[in-house]
């Protein structure tokens, strides 16, 4: 059993809670999920003290922030059955990113510009979401992560908005002479890898970030950051 401790108060995550979380993680059972519900009322207060932060392992800080995060933002994942387009801001789409740390930068960047959802293609138990959190900072409660796979973005264009991948790809063509459509989503792929093959076949354009100097690669979320203030620079225009 693991203590944590807020003033004289002791607050305790048993063994069984955890076993919960991860039942949950495969089964999606909502009996389950009403279990973790309460296990999530008993440790709130703790999960927020600094002994909380700095004292408990790993996956335990993952159990708090996972099951506050599904209270509070109404994390989701996506099967494309109940898309409803937003008529004023793009959407960001992550293909399978490597770190939590890019994640959160992307989801401050959202919250930076009004965006509300960022979608992840992947599996939300393959991220760190306490580090997810540490780097969104603010945006953290603002922006939704709803996660999808593949093949839920054929929705995107059955609603008539065009996937722009953000890409050094053949027929990709330099983000500076390209003039964003008033409904779009872009796609940016893997930190290692770049956008999947399956991903980009679905994408109708894609974009590529011009750089002079010698050092040739981009940080996904440096990137994010040059295209979506692209965009916001021809919105003000």
């Amino acid at each position: 059993m693991i203590k944590t401790h807020k003033s004289s108060t002791k607050f305790k995550i048993c063994k069984s809670c955890i076993n919960r979380y991860f039942l949950y993680i495969c089964t999606r059972n909502a009996k389950i999920a009403q279990l973790v519900e309460h296990d999530l009322a008993k440790v709130g207060v703790a999960g927020s003290s600094p002994v909380f932060r700095s004292k408990v392992p790993d996956y335990i800080r993952d159990f708090f922030y996972f099951y506050k995060m599904k209270v509070q933002t109404g994390n989701i994942f996506f099967d494309g059955k109940s898309f409803k387009p937003n008529d004023q801001l793009p959407y960001i789409i992550l293909d399978h990113p490597k770190t939590p740390e890019n994640i959160g930068s992307i989801m401050r960047l959202a919250g930076n510009l009004g965006i509300r959802e960022l979608f992840i293609i992947g599996k939300e138990e393959d991220y760190r979401l306490s580090k997810v959190k540490k780097a969104s900072s603010t945006a953290w409660g603002l922006v939704k992560l709803i996660f999808c796979n593949t093949e839920s973005l054929i929705e995107f264009n059955n609603e008539g908005i065009p996937l722009i991948a953000i890409e050094t790809c053949e027929n990709a063509s330099n983000i500076y002479n390209f003039n964003f459509p008033e409904k779009f989503a872009i796609v940016l792929g893997n930190e290692a890898y770049g956008i999947s093959e399956n991903t980009l076949k679905l994408c109708d354009k894609a974009l590529f970030i011009p750089l002079p100097g010698k050092v040739k690669s981009m940080n996904v979320s440096q990137a994010a950051t040059a295209t979506m203030f692209e965009w916001y620079r021809q919105t003000c225009q």
